[in-house]
């Protein structure tokens, strides 16, 4: 088997807090952990193994928001250090990999914002940092409407 980090395409972020997890098929909500996220997926621990190409539902909290997130389970093994089962999900539908990308955007302005705190000395509010954010990619961002 290839090495779970071979097959990732995108960025982790690391996102350890506490998430709600049901396989379609059935109506029990399993409370899990997740570990880390990207545009492509989610990873997370859970208490069972859950059997891979399930198709997963999951509601991840980030600041004042919930997320419901749809996606297939890609592996699910049991973790050497916690005994528990270790899950990759993959995001399939647009309306998840758009809200993947939102809880990333999210994810990074936070981030920044701590790193502005910790430089400068003082608060830091997360309108200031997202504007900060913009400020450095604006660049980037333009140049997705560069005339040809």
């Amino acid at each position: 088997m290839p090495k779970l980090q071979d097959q990732r395409k995108f960025f982790r972020h690391p996102i350890e807090c506490p998430i709600q997890v049901r396989e379609t098929t059935d109506p029990h909500l399993a409370r899990c952990q997740s570990e880390n996220i990207s545009a492509g997926g989610l990873c997370f621990f859970c208490d069972h193994k859950v059997p891979p190409q399930s198709a997963i539902e999951v509601d991840i909290p980030v600041q004042d928001k919930l997320f419901h997130l749809h996606g297939r389970v890609v592996y699910s093994q049991e973790d050497k250090k916690t005994h528990r089962s270790k899950v990759g999900i993959s995001f399939e539908d647009a309306d998840s990999l758009f809200k993947v990308k939102l809880a990333e955007e999210i994810l990074a302005i936070e981030k920044l914002r701590k790193s502005l705190e910790r430089v400068e000395g003082h608060k830091v509010s997360e309108e200031e940092a997202a504007r900060q954010c913009i400020h450095r990619h604006a660049k980037a961002f333009g140049d997705f409407f560069k005339e040809t």
